[in-house]
């Protein structure tokens, strides 16, 4: 309703997208919502109205409802097909949060866009969608890329991975020496302190972040995770 204020509208968003049996009509006005207001001052309710068609996606799925395929299809076709990048971005997040293992090989492909923040996008909801199945095209990909926000949003996703490799650990302990943004080191610290016990190598790179790390966040995490390690 665009008589509503941002703060109603958002309220209704919120509301709409956590029904446990959502009717067509909530979906539509949805629809409706997300794919309007982008480049105004309601971009935030556009944003948050794709979300919420995730969510509900998400509980469509975990029903077995046979329209989830419907609503599926066209959150798909939205992350192909809409003009803007940012509502692009925004349905592939929708896609993650449908929490459909299913859908990983699709998202995958967005990881080729030319667009930095479509490919951020995917990575991240790749993460949701479960990491394991498409791990190795996480790692050739974080190679491969050459924006620092991207390789960021890979190693987060990355975190997720519940068995990773002696050479994925290899190279993270590597890459995070040499990495030029702050945001892709945090997550490299986080994915190497997470896999600490599995590789106890990580221990020596982690305690040389302490001692070269200029970032202070990067740091107190790194810091939290070896008190941690040493109390067991």
């Amino acid at each position: 309703d665009n008589s509503w204020s941002l703060k109603d509208g958002m309220r209704a968003i919120v509301a709409m997208g956590g029904i446990k049996q959502p009717a067509a009509e909530s979906i539509t006005a949805l629809w409706d919502t997300a794919q309007s207001g982008y480049g105004d001052e309601r971009q935030r309710m556009a944003s948050a109205a794709a979300f919420a068609l995730g969510s509900v996606g998400n509980t469509m799925h975990e029903a077995d409802d046979p329209e989830y395929a419907s609503l599926r299809s066209s959150l798909l076709s939205s992350a192909t097909g809409a003009s803007d990048i940012t509502q692009r971005s925004n349905f592939i997040t929708a896609l993650g949060n449908t929490n459909d293992p299913t859908l990983a090989s699709e998202v995958t492909e967005f990881l080729n866009d030319d667009e930095p923040a479509i490919r951020r996008a995917a990575a991240l909801s790749l993460g949701t969608l479960g990491t394991d199945q498409v791990a190795d095209t996480l790692m050739s990909h974080y190679r491969d890329e050459d924006n620092g926000y991207v390789r960021g949003a890979i190693a987060e996703s990355l975190q997720s991975w519940t068995q990773p490799t002696d050479s994925a650990m290899a190279m993270f302990r590597q890459a995070v020496q040499t990495e030029a943004d702050e945001r892709t080191r945090y997550n490299i610290a986080i994915l190497l302190s997470e896999n600490l016990q599995k590789f106890p190598e990580n221990e020596a790179a982690l305690r040389e972040i302490m001692r070269k790390e200029p970032s202070k966040r990067v740091r107190q995490k790194v810091a939290e995770a070896l008190a941690s390690h040493d109390r067991e």
